[in-house]
């Protein structure tokens, strides 16, 4: 599905009334296990992923399609619509653009090879990097980035050599 696509049949849903929405999370909170009332709330709140998505996708790789990320969103908020309980004071739409944000990182994490302090160490070299660049107006050896990293230029290599993206086949 193309992403106007996507955005034309957003613009159809029908927003209920403040009034009928809390009737439709009275329905749901006498039945969890009705799924008709659980899908009508995700089709009111799904506006909810597509926002957290469009803050969230600004900082991703291009490897994960705006579609990948959507789906990752309507987890987190069925995830959210299943879990939210109004006695503990929390607005819904708070409480879910948390549990959203999170499903989102959660599944991009899951689907990196690599742990997050290798990635810190690789954005830590991609910043002193730049910052040379800026110094002495020209890319920096792999020698100078390791003089000023305070590592050995083998460990700024082998650092670097495991800064990989893996992409779809069909990209």
């Amino acid at each position: 599905m193309s992403q106007t696509q996507d955005i034309d049949s957003y613009k159809k849903i029908t927003r209920l009334s403040d009034e009928d929405l809390e009737n439709l999370w009275g329905q749901y909170f006498e039945d969890r296990k009705n799924k008709t009332i659980r899908n009508k709330l995700i089709v009111q709140y799904i506006y909810l992923a597509r926002y957290v998505v469009g803050r969230i996708k600004v900082n991703l790789p291009s490897s994960f399609s705006f579609e990948d990320i959507v789906s990752f969103g309507i987890e987190g908020l069925i995830d959210a619509i299943e879990k939210y309980h109004p006695n503990k004071g929390a607005k819904f739409e708070s409480y879910a653009l948390m549990r959203i944000r999170g499903s989102i990182i959660d599944k991009i994490r899951s689907c990196d090879i690599l742990p997050r302090t290798m990635r810190r160490k690789i954005k830590e070299i991609k910043i002193a990097t730049e910052r040379l660049k800026q110094q002495i107006g020209r890319p920096p050896t792999t020698k100078e980035i390791a003089d000023v990293m305070g590592l050995p230029e083998t460990k700024i290599i082998e650092i670097l050599s495991s800064d990989v993206n893996i992409n779809s086949i069909y990209d």
